[in-house]
């Protein structure tokens, strides 16, 4: 588990990829975090528990876009098979300048 704050003030990245666009929501423009795996991942779960606000989890790796704004009251989630390499993570905020305490949550169980 990793502590965090979400948000930022720019509402979305442009010019990292393959140019898809992530999901809706203010953040920084640099990553909060990196996650460097050392070897192709089978499953891997990232998530995220924040107590107040609404939160985005975006993960940048692979030239792809991965996004997950939660639904219906559900934590925000991206779950499957990681490849070997390095993922930028952003934890975005609804609204521009918002920050919101998180813990982001890693699990290898399904």
């Amino acid at each position: 588990t990793v502590a965090g704050l979400s948000g930022g003030a720019i509402g979305r990245l442009t010019g990292l990829g393959s140019g898809v666009e992530p999901c809706g929501g203010y953040l920084d423009a640099s990553p909060g975090h990196l996650l460097e795996v050392m070897a192709d991942l089978p499953y891997l779960r990232v998530s995220i528990s924040a107590p107040e606000g609404e939160t985005a989890l975006m993960v940048y790796g692979h030239s792809q876009w991965f996004c997950d704004s939660g639904s219906e009251g559900a934590q925000p989630q991206i779950e499957g098979v990681w490849p070997r390499g390095i993922y930028r993570i952003w934890v975005a905020s609804s609204s521009p300048g918002a920050n919101h305490p998180y813990d982001l949550r890693f699990s290898r169980s399904e």
